[in-house]
């Protein structure tokens, strides 16, 4: 069985190179779902390793891990995908729980909100003590899209927290007082 090193470089080496100008990879939907559970399948480890490989700056270089780390958030979305998506929401909410950077951070939450439900709460919750303004963002966006589940959490930070974060989690809670009228 190959290490995780190999099977990720295999993966992708899956989606095509950027030719032509092209902004988006040329990856047929079946071969994509393909490549989708085939990493789901390779399980938590390398899941992880990806995102350890997320650069602090989006420059473009890891390009290929993002879009397979974004790919799986979305194809996990699903109603038919209820295991994978449980899953996956375990591993991109545990990543959150540590010393990541914030532009990694802000990128695991943005990517949570394509599927997350009640399990990533807590940790998309505690985004909202960080300094960072994308991330602060990212994470009340989120908690909104999780919907009901999240107000509480939301609502025991409020005080906690900074001014725009507080901010954030007052908009975040009408949004969703609003969806409930």
């Amino acid at each position: 069985m190959p290490d995780t090193k190999s099977k990720i470089t295999s993966w992708l080496a899956l989606i095509p190179n950027l030719e032509g100008g092209r902004r988006f990879p040329g990856v047929p939907p079946d071969d994509a779902a393909k490549l989708f559970d085939e990493v789901l399948a390779g399980g938590k480890a390398g899941i992880v390793e990806l995102i350890d490989s997320l650069q602090d700056v989006n420059d473009g270089q890891d390009w290929k891990t993002r879009f397979l780390l974004h790919g799986m958030a979305s194809h996990t979305g699903s109603a038919s995908r209820k295991a994978d998506r449980a899953k996956l929401e375990a591993i991109y909410a545990g990543a959150l729980v540590g010393d990541r950077s914030a532009p990694v951070k802000t990128f695991l939450v943005m990517q949570l909100q394509y599927f997350a439900g009640k399990g990533s709460v807590g940790p998309v919750a505690e985004q909202l003590r960080s300094d960072d303004p994308m991330l602060i963002a990212a994470a009340a966006a989120t908690l909104t899209a999780i919907g009901p589940s999240a107000s509480k959490a939301m609502k025991a930070l409020h005080g906690k927290v900074g001014e725009r974060a507080r901010g954030a989690i007052d908009h975040a809670l009408m949004q969703i007082a609003r969806n409930l009228a």
